[in-house]
């Protein structure tokens, strides 16, 4: 949420706002390791360290491959034609950046 105000005063040129919030996301790093317990904080470690992680079948991946690939070439499509309305051009340009998104993620 500090991350959001801070991105919004930039955007507005609010020089308060953002030196609160940059304030109040420093004292919250601050105090998180005095206010957490040792055990809970162990804990946390623990629970990440035990997470096991299994990886999609390759045919699920190449699926994914083709999807990504099939969206962002229909989106590039709508971007670039003429004819297209600015809303069609919106709903492909967050197609576009999901489909990217996804493909960082998934790759």
């Amino acid at each position: 949420m500090c991350r959001f105000a801070i991105a919004e005063a930039l955007r507005h040129g609010c020089d308060d706002m953002q030196k609160n919030a940059d304030a109040f996301m420093c004292l919250c790093e601050m105090e998180w390791w005095s206010e957490v317990s040792s055990s809970a904080l162990k804990t946390l470690k623990d629970k990440k360290l035990n997470i096991v992680t299994i990886l999609p079948p390759a045919e699920d991946m190449s699926g994914m491959s083709k999807h990504h690939a099939e969206t962002s070439a229909t989106a590039i499509e709508v971007l670039h034609s003429s004819t297209a309305s600015q809303e069609s051009k919106t709903c492909a340009w967050l197609s576009l950046t999901e489909s990217t998104l996804g493909h960082f993620i998934f790759c």
